[in-house]
């Protein structure tokens, strides 16, 4: 008998993903502009040569530095829409793991006209208690969500 996970079937919005993986995602980008550094250095020096050398690798570290901050723009977007359009709910939480970088919390969501649904949060600090009621604003087309702050 195959077993599903039913956990997956509602997404977080990524702002509630907590401020230390944003940490990581602007480290990334500053690592990913590095070479394109040295290879400026390079053609500003006149060392044809070497700045040869840098510059398909800074294209590269351009291009994926680009690619991350497209994708955390329109998370952010996808963000804003939920809160200002999202239908309200509420959510258990069901447990509380922590996590290196935080804790996982696993919630079961209800919100009107919407069979529960049961989703994978992730926070950068401990808010949440199992058995506790949180709000939440949800996107009922594909399920996405956000804790709400009190």
């Amino acid at each position: 008998m195959k077993r599903t996970n039913p956990v997956l079937r509602g997404n977080q919005a990524s702002d509630e993903l907590g401020p230390g993986l944003l940490v990581l995602l602007w480290v990334l980008i500053s690592a990913q502009l590095f070479a394109p550094a040295i290879f400026a250095f390079h053609v500003w020096a006149g060392n044809a040569k070497e700045a040869e050398n840098w510059a398909p690798g800074s294209i590269i570290c351009v291009l994926v530095a680009l690619l991350l901050l497209a994708g955390m723009r329109s998370s952010a977007r996808d963000t804003r829409q939920l809160r200002a359009m999202g239908v309200p709910g509420t959510a258990t939480v069901l447990s509380v793991e922590p996590l290196e970088d935080g804790f996982s919390i696993i919630l079961r969501i209800f919100v009107e006209d919407l069979e529960p649904f049961e989703a994978r949060a992730h926070s950068g600090w401990n808010r949440a208690k199992v058995g506790e009621t949180v709000e939440v604003l949800v996107d009922p087309s594909d399920r996405l969500f956000t804790i709400v702050d009190r």
